[in-house]
């Protein structure tokens, strides 16, 4: 087998391996991502757009986790985490889930 070749296969086979691994924690990432204004739970889309079709209401503490509600569809997820701030957006970046209500009514 030539070096090219052999080359391709390890990195083929890498790149799996890192695929393989990310799958669970994809498979718990089951509730939207949401943008909010730095430093606050304010204006929060799921899109970074104010202009968005679904808008949030949250509580908790900016930066930390918080419980955040769809105010279009009433789908409420209890555990939103900050994965940090996107400062090309100029917004904190959020992701929710796994458990998701409908109605608004949160878990205990």
């Amino acid at each position: 087998m030539n070096k090219s070749i052999k080359v391709f296969l390890v990195a083929l086979a890498l790149l799996l391996a890192l695929t393989a691994s990310a799958l669970p924690a994809a498979a718990h990432a089951e509730g939207p991502a949401l943008y909010c204004d730095p430093r606050t739970l304010n204006n929060c889309t799921d899109t970074g757009d104010l202009s968005a079709e679904d808008s949030f209401v949250c509580e908790g503490k900016a930066r930390d986790a918080a419980s955040c509600t769809d105010r279009r569809t009433g789908d409420t997820w209890s555990y939103c985490a900050f994965l940090g701030y996107e400062p090309g957006k100029d917004q904190d970046h959020y992701l929710c889930g796994p458990e998701q209500t409908h109605g608004g009514n949160h878990h205990s």
